[in-house]
């Protein structure tokens, strides 16, 4: 804006023209932050128990205007919407939904989806990378990355990814190959571009093998045109030896040698030409006459090869228009799917400290150590909602749980041992390196003498064996290792725990960021 209108509009009007506006966004804001906790809590109630997609799109709308901030109202929308097969219509919400909560994997999936739906394939490509970094793990959410990413890397008009994608893509792509669902979607996509590739090449080798064969075509041409001409110089050679015989021709009549008698016979005025180079001229002309027959269908030839050439060339050009038809044809069309969301039901305890579903104990190693790994069902107990996602090059075992972010404070995972005898064990626990955990889990030791709760920063020393300190444990499944999410400012994630006995070797301690507090008082 021009400086002068500054000094054209005056101070006092400006300041008015500030005042009113800042007091009609304040009056905006304020209208669409007016909906009540109840006014929500009833809304979100409404969307769930829709049967269909207008149901909930009418029951949302009621009061997300009111509500521009609720972050649970369109996370229960969109959840409801991919539940009744309708994800298409999410955009506006799960569009607004990634901008309150960019955090959240299960949105950033579905808008991916609804942004590869429309073609932007560049976009969609960024937000699936971020749902697999986040976490997100179903099998429509990956093959839906796997297939764009093949595109990205085989098409050469693809578009570029931000900078930042790229680094996500980069660092997750080595893992994300482990999934089958990318690497089905990858395998299919980079099997229709080979198709087109395929089909590229053909037409290309076409057009070469017809300018191949026409140039041969046309060298035989001008070699027989060559050739007429030599024919053409010994022709002329002929005539100009007959025209210097033409005066040492004998010409006979009326003498009494030659028995003519005048005025009859062969003697009677018609003379006879001898000509020894009517023979050598008359194979010059057949030979002739062939070399101009096999220039006219060499010509003829070489106009058809020129039609074929131009056909050919011209499918070349029609043949990206094409591409959708071949990728069909090769089954790699894209075939986006919309996310869902992968949850868990841990087993509930029956007593205090005992899983309620079996007996057992995680996998071992060669020590005397007590591995318990999330995929040890047996030995796992909890309550809430887990995602479970992959091994992703930093994690231990198969897969690892993680809490989405969301539902603090309901979701808590136990990890509890069998021990086989009474004493003191060295307990580490094992999470991912990844930066966007949470800095301050609170993670309970229940032993002999109590709980004790460590506070533990995930966002550091992920990746490897965490000492959360010594405690005495008695024989059985008295223990516990109970990671919570109360109050927690990132994902949440539990993977595996690990008792030693003191006596025995234990690996490098690795100290939490805070030491671990007094234990609880016994009643």
């Amino acid at each position: 804006m021009n400086s002068n209108f500054f000094y054209r509009l005056g101070l006092p009007v400006l300041i008015a023209v500030l005042l009113v506006a800042s007091i009609c966004r304040a009056d905006a804001d304020d209208a669409a932050n007016s909906a009540t906790e109840e006014q929500i809590a009833a809304a979100i109630e409404q969307i769930g128990a829709a049967e269909r997609a207008r149901d909930a799109s009418e029951a949302y709308a009621g009061v997300a205007r009111h509500a521009s901030k609720s972050v649970e109202l369109r996370v229960a929308y969109v959840e409801k919407l991919v539940e009744l097969g309708s994800a298409d219509l999410a955009y506006s919400a799960v569009l607004e939904l990634v901008k309150l909560d960019g955090s959240n994997a299960f949105a950033q999936g579905v808008f991916g989806y609804c942004l590869a739906r429309q073609g932007d394939y560049g976009p969609a490509a960024e937000h699936l990378s971020e749902a697999a970094k986040l976490g997100a793990s179903d099998e429509p959410t990956m093959e839906n990355l796997g297939q764009l990413l093949a595109y990205l890397d085989n098409d050469p008009k693809a578009p570029v990814l931000s900078d930042a994608a790229t680094l996500t893509v980069a660092a997750g792509k080595e893992g994300w190959g482990a999934n089958a669902a990318y690497q089905r979607g990858y395998e299919r996509m980079s099997a229709g571009f080979n198709a087109y590739a395929e089909a590229e090449a053909e037409i290309a080798a076409e057009i070469e093998a017809i300018k191949t064969k026409s140039v041969e075509l046309e060298a035989e041409v001008n070699s027989l045109n060559s050739e007429l001409a030599s024919i053409a110089a010994e022709r002329q050679r002929i005539h100009d030896a007959s025209s210097d015989d033409n005066g040492n021709q004998n010409v006979g009549g009326g003498d009494a040698d030659s028995g003519a008698t005048p005025g009859g016979g062969v003697g009677a005025g018609q003379q006879e030409v001898n000509d020894p180079n009517t023979e050598a001229l008359q194979a010059l002309y057949e030979r002739e006459s062939k070399i101009y027959a096999k220039i006219g269908e060499l010509k003829v030839q070489i106009r058809g090869l020129g039609r074929d050439l131009n056909a050919a060339k011209r499918r070349l050009e029609r043949l990206p228009r094409e591409r959708r038809a071949i990728m069909r044809e090769a089954q790699a069309e894209f075939a986006f799917v919309a996310p869902v969301l992968e949850r868990i039901a841990l087993p509930v305890p029956d007593e205090a400290g005992e899983a309620g579903d079996g007996e057992g104990q995680g996998a071992q190693p060669a020590s005397d150590a007590i591995v318990i790994d999330n995929d040890d069902g047996a030995n796992i107990a909890g309550e809430g909602e887990w995602m479970v996602i992959p091994w992703d090059g930093s994690s231990h075992g198969a897969t690892l749980l993680h809490d989405n972010n969301t539902n603090k404070g309901a979701n808590a995972v136990g990890f509890i041992p069998d021990l086989p005898a009474a004493g003191e064990y060295d307990v580490y626990m094992y999470f991912p390196a990844v930066d966007f955990a949470a800095t301050n889990v609170p993670v309970e030791v229940v032993h002999a003498g109590g709980a004790t709760t460590v506070t533990v920063n995930q966002r550091t020393s992920g990746g490897q064996w965490l000492h959360l300190g010594k405690f005495t444990f008695n024989q059985g499944t008295g223990g516990a290792v109970i990671i919570r999410t109360t109050g927690t400012d990132g994902h949440v994630f539990a993977d595996a725990v690990k008792f030693q006995p003191v006596a025995g070797a234990s690996p490098p301690v690795v100290e939490p960021d805070q030491p671990e507090q007094d234990p609880a008082p016994q009643e």
